[in-house]
């Protein structure tokens, strides 16, 4: 009877301390989506990321621009860098790095990240041959999704950005 109590004790204790452990989002493919609130009309395009680094405090982004998202429980803060133009109209729109607030979960097996951004818009003013500057803000979500083995994920952000 001692025996079993003991048994039961360790493996409550051990599903305990296995469970502290997953605050940890796991390596893999991401995709980013944006949509304003604000008075801006356009709407930045959906980036895809991939996980290279993932602790309990951060959270790293893999390609060009290694950003880092920063963690504290389940709450997720940092800088999301694009440096693409967004086509429109025969000149491009270019978004400046998106600062983000937001929490991550997890829902029926996939990883997710919602919150808000700020940004700002650059847009082509041809007329006075600038660029003029607007703020934007909204909300994003984050979503870990699965890639079949055939699809190429450099081939994949290409198709996306010629979009």
């Amino acid at each position: 009877m001692k025996k079993i109590v003991v048994l039961i004790t360790f493996i409550g204790l051990l599903v305990f301390f296995s469970s502290c452990k997953k605050q940890k989002m796991p390596l893999g493919k991401y995709s980013f989506t944006f949509k304003n609130t604000g008075c801006v009309y356009t709407t930045p395009p959906t980036l895809y990321y991939e996980f290279v680094e993932s602790t309990r405090d951060y959270i790293v982004l893999g390609g060009s621009y290694q950003d880092t998202l920063y963690k504290e429980g389940k709450d997720i803060t940092g800088t999301i860098t694009y440096h693409g133009p967004i086509p429109g109209m025969g000149l491009s729109t270019y978004y400046s790095p998106f600062q983000i607030t937001g929490v991550y979960d997890k829902s029926k097996g996939i990883y997710f990240i919602n919150g808000t951004f700020v940004s700002k818009v650059f847009i082509p003013n041809p007329e006075e041959q600038r660029m003029d500057t607007v703020d934007t803000s909204g909300t994003f979500e984050f979503k870990q999704f699965l890639l079949s083995k055939r699809v190429n994920m450099k081939n994949l952000i290409t198709l996306v950005i010629n979009l």
